[in-house]
């Protein structure tokens, strides 16, 4: 359970853990990942330990709705200085969808390499499952 104190002050093994963009809501959290991302590459730059994601196990494989999230995993690297954005879309509508996703992370990544003052580099976009409807 996300309120159980062992699991707030655990960071594997490196100290406390660290609650600055959490908000407990009793037994769920709500996670500031951007705000995570860039705190955690201020703190170590070379970390690949970086990770976002909008995919909830317990609601979208128990659910089997048709909203669950395009936008799955992000991970953020700092490599040659710059920072790298990789992106996984389970599905993605090629017209409409793709370019507008494109020019959103894009500017995720401005935002996160700005704030950790270095250059964006590579953006990749992968799409498991691409369609032109």
């Amino acid at each position: 359970m996300l309120s159980n104190p062992a699991l707030q002050n655990f960071e594997f093994g490196k100290g406390e853990f660290i609650l600055e963009n959490v908000k407990f809501n009793g037994d769920f959290a709500e996670i500031n990942q951007v705000a995570d991302i860039i705190e955690t590459l201020k703190r170590d730059p070379y970390s690949k330990a970086v990770v976002a994601m909008t995919w909830h196990p317990a609601d979208e494989l128990l659910r089997k709705h048709k909203s669950s999230p395009c936008l799955v995993l992000v991970q953020a690297l700092v490599q040659d200085e710059k920072l790298n954005l990789l992106v996984f879309f389970r599905s993605h509508d090629m017209v409409q969808g793709w370019p507008e996703n494109a020019y959103g992370i894009a500017a995720v990544q401005k935002e996160i390499a700005g704030a950790i003052k270095v250059p964006c580099g590579l953006l990749t976009i992968i799409s498991g499952s691409a369609q032109i409807y």
